[in-house]
């Protein structure tokens, strides 16, 4: 999913600051959000990331690819059904896809309403 979106970010939109990548708890929080199909909310959570300083591949891959592997960790250890992670994993994809189209844009804009 997350090479599939992978994608030179405009300059522009670049930060020079360098910034922590999430902690355990975010991630815990963007998987719970996630599963909640709280695409507002989870679009929130990651674009205050972005906002914060940390690039776009490391959203991708320290935020929005953890949170994931949460998910499937819980499942794996029984903690979720299989519906719950495939709701999870189907909000972390709508995000993902609202950032490309983002990333894309040749100029920043507002945010849109969630998909949902």
């Amino acid at each position: 999913m997350l090479l599939a979106h992978r994608l030179e970010v405009p300059e522009h939109r670049r930060s020079s600051v360098v910034q922590l990548p999430p902690t355990l708890e975010e991630v815990a929080e963007l998987a719970e959000v996630a599963m909640q199909m709280d695409d507002a909310r989870a679009l929130e959570l990651v674009e205050s990331r972005l906002r914060s300083g940390l690039p776009y591949e490391a959203v991708l891959l320290d935020f929005v690819a953890a949170a994931a592997r949460v998910l499937g960790d819980r499942w794996h250890t029984d903690g979720l059904t299989f519906a719950d992670v495939t709701v999870g994993l189907a909000t972390l994809q709508r995000i993902v896809t609202e950032l490309r189209q983002r990333a894309r844009s040749p100029r920043p804009h507002p945010p849109t309403r969630p998909l949902s």
